[in-house]
Parts: structure tokens; sequence; C-alpha cells
């Protein structure tokens, strides 16, 4: 009986996991490219003097005097110590890794000046893969997650990315004042894939029978992403010193999925129940209103050599809508719709960052070397008090596990940046070095006591990027 609770915890702690962690396509922290920027821990708002400029701030473009193509790839490589502390589990405080490595076009971006009756500006095109999650999980007897003498098996892969697609402008609007524009567009595709099996006895409280258990199932949800907003940006750039502004106007991010199901259980060898979905898709459409952002950075030009910046970005999670529309189609052709909506309670999200830039002539090229932090709140919460409570209800009705939970404190984590390059006439080779460290949190209760559930998020990234120039 434990072990039929275990798999039912853990299948909904990982439900809380996409929404809850702050990962990936959840945490809406959509910042910029370039692995100069990204090497100088992305403060970057008041710097944006490359063809990058358009994913920090569009106002910067206006620096640009040739026309330039730019692209990163990444290597990117996500990992997830996942620690859970279960009563009555054959080994306290197990733990398995999930990780996977992705070799990614990460940014691609062209920019060019021009000339609209005779006044300059700069314009720019550029794609972005801005958000991924990758992640693979699997419990088994030998894992130490489950009795061997009532084995569970769990397996549920994650491959999802959001990307964006960015036109834009930059322009100079008086003296050292230039002002920048854009309009961005959300697309992405991915799957949740899940499948588990489990064997369970247990003694039934009110008949006094042994009951065995055998279920397996699987659902396979398909995702696909949509959006669009805003962006305007200021740079007033004054030699020495440059202040940097920029504003992203609210929009919904559109995710709509289609799931295929089917679960079987049997009790004493007997089909007790099967739901099959293979033929079924059950569609819906979740709509989340991410908020206004807004952006400042400030940098310093020390000497011709040495520059220094500094980035904070505010999120207005708080008041994020989420919107759920889902039509599931029954086996005899009726479709049946359902409408939710609520608010996602999150924390206020913001974003610090400070990084520096130092410059050495190496003779046969121009060698930068970059370091950088970033400091990041998101708006989701840790999750304190989640109960699941086993309801034994009248024999006309099944089974089922109620499930409650509080919100805790302020997910956070932080990220150190190191970068160098090779600069020549004609074209410049980047590198950028990004170390993410993040860890969560879950504790509750369910029917046979307290459990804990920690998640040690580690990212390490490398960007390799490639400018060349049009002279």
């Amino acid at each position: 009986m434990r072990t039929f609770i275990l798999i039912t915890v853990l299948m909904a702690l990982f439900g809380f996991g996409i929404h809850a962690d702050g990962q990936a396509l959840n945490n809406f922290n959509f910042e910029g490219d370039g692995a100069r920027a990204r090497g100088m821990g992305g403060a970057y708002i008041s710097i944006s003097d490359d063809a990058s400029a358009l994913t920090w701030n569009p106002a910067g473009l206006i620096q640009i005097v040739d026309p330039q193509l730019s692209f990163s790839f990444d290597l990117f490589m996500p990992s997830t110590d996942f620690g859970l502390d279960y009563p009555n589990v054959t080994s306290q405080n197990t733990s398995a890794i999930y990780d996977d490595n992705k070799f990614r076009l990460q940014y691609a971006t062209f920019a060019a000046p021009i000339r609209i009756k005779d006044h300059p500006f700069v314009g720019a095109v550029s794609f972005s893969t801005i958000s991924s999650k990758y992640d693979y999980f699997e419990a088994n007897p030998d894992s130490g997650f489950t009795d061997p003498a009532e084995p569970v098996n769990l397996i549920q892969r994650t491959d999802n990315r959001l990307n964006q697609l960015r036109l834009g402008f930059g322009t100079n609007v008086w003296r050292k004042l230039n002002f920048g524009a854009g309009a961005n567009i959300y697309f992405g595709k991915g799957y949740i894939d899940t499948s588990f099996f489990y064997h369970t006895s247990y003694m039934h409280p009110e008949q006094n029978v042994l009951v065995n258990v055998d279920a397996k199932g699987f659902v396979y949800d398909t995702v696909t992403f949509s959006g669009f907003n805003l962006v305007g940006g200021f740079l007033w750039d004054d030699e020495k010193f440059a202040i940097g502004a920029t504003v992203k106007t609210p929009f919904w991010l559109t995710q709509e999925h289609v799931k295929h199901e089917l679960d079987s259980v049997y009790i004493n060898n007997v089909l007790n129940g099967e739901l099959v979905r293979g033929d079924i898709d059950e569609q819906d459409k979740e709509r989340i209103g991410v908020p206004w952002m807004v952006g400042i950075g400030a940098s310093y030009q020390v000497n011709e050599r040495f520059i220094m910046a500094s980035d904070f970005e505010w999120r207005r999670f708080g008041v994020m809508d989420y919107r759920v529309h889902y039509d599931t189609i029954l086996s005899n052709g009726d479709i049946e719709e359902n409408y939710v909506e609520s608010n996602l309670n999150l924390y206020n999200g913001y974003s610090l960052r400070v990084g520096g830039e130092y410059t050495f002539d190496g003779g046969f090229a121009t060698i930068p070397v970059r370091a950088g932090f970033a400091y990041d709140a998101f708006g989701f919460r840790m999750i304190e008090d989640l109960e699941f409570e086993w309801v034994d209800w009248s024999d006309d009705q099944p089974d089922s596990l109620i499930q409650t939970m509080d919100p805790g404190d302020q997910i956070t984590g932080y990220t150190i940046s190191l970068g160098a390059g090779l600069h020549w006439e004609l074209i410049e080779l980047d590198f950028a070095f990004e170390y993410d460290i993040r860890d969560t949190d879950i504790e509750g209760v369910d029917h046979f006591g307290t459990f804990q559930v920690a998640k040690e998020y580690r990212t390490p990234r490398i960007s390799l990027n490639f400018t060349g120039f049009f002279r």
C-alpha cells in the first residue's frame, strides 16, 4: 500500500516541479544573448553595442557602424540531484540524478545601418532559444525509492524549448540619447513522456482481506508555445558613463497540450478498471499572463581597456493570471469543454547582474577577458505542508488521493560566469562559461508520515560566439 501512495506522491511532485520550481519554461527570465554579454553576467543593458543589443536593449543598436552577422552555439548540461526522505522506504534520504547534454544553436542575429529620410537607424533581426527544459527521471527497485517486495518503475522524460524571433531598430533622438524598439514573437514545442508500473499488496482496512494491485500506464503530452509582445529602450551614453533602461510589455504566453493516455489496474489478477485514451485526444490550452518587465543598467568606462557594468531587472509576477481552456474529445465524438481561471500566487521577481571586461593587446589579436555574477529571485515559491490524504470512498466510488499545500519561501538562484575572446578587424570569436545554481525544497505529509523532497539544480553552459563584419 505504501508503494501505491509513493508512486502517486512522486507523480504529483513531478507535476508540481513543472510549475513550481521556477525552472526553464516557467522562470520567465527572458534575458538576452551573446557570449560577450553572458560572460559579463548579463550586465549589458547600458552597453549593448553589438548585434546582440536587440536582445538586451534595442537603443544600443545605433552604436553599430558596419553590418554584422553574429551567432552563438551552446553546450547546455543541465543536471538535477533529486533527494527523497520518505517514511518506510527501503533506504532513507535516497537520491537520483537525472541530467542530459544538449548542443544547440542558441542565437543568431543580423544588424545593419540604414537611413530613412536622411535620419540614421540600425535595424536588426534575431532568433533565440530563450528557455529550455530537459529532464529525465527514473525510479525502480534498484534505486532505493521502492520496496523490492512492492516494485515500482517510473520513467519521465521532458524535452521542451521556447524560442523567440525578434525584429527591432535603434536610433538617436537627441544629443547623446538613443531610443530603440522591437517586437518579440514567441514559439516552440516539446513533450512530456511519463510511464509507470507498480505492484503492491495490502490488507483492506474494512473487509480484512488481502488485496493485490498491479497497475501500468503512460501519458504522452505534446506541447506547443506561442506569444507576442513589444520592447522599448533608452540609452544615454556619455563616453565614460552610460545609463540604459528597457520596458517589456505584458503578454499572454500560450501553451497548447495534446495528451494520450493508457491506464490499467488489476486487482487480484482481475481487470478492475481500464482507461484507454490511445484513441482519445485530451486537448487543453493554458494562457499565462506574463506581466510588465522593467530593467535599468549603468556602466562605467574606467579606461580604454576596462569597463564595469551592473543591471537590475524587475518582473511583476505577483499579478500573473493563469487561464486554462481544454476540450476533451470523447470516444463517441462529443466535445467536453472546460475553462478555469486563477492567480498563480507568485512573488514579484527580480535579477541583479554585475560584470566587467578588460581588454589586452595580444599582438596577433585583441583579447578581452570577462567575469560576472547574477542573482535571480524567481516568482515561484517553495512548497510547504504538502498533504496527501488517502480517501476510501464507498464501494460504488473509486478510492482517491486528496492533496493540499501552502506556499513557502521564494525560490532564488545565482549564476557565475567567465568569458574571453579573440578579436580581429573583420571577425570576433567569443567564449563564455556559465554555472547556474538553484535549490528547491518540498515538505509534506501523507498516510505514512512526513516526507521531504530536495532538488539541486546545477547547470553548466558553454557558449561559442562568432561575429563577422561587412565593410
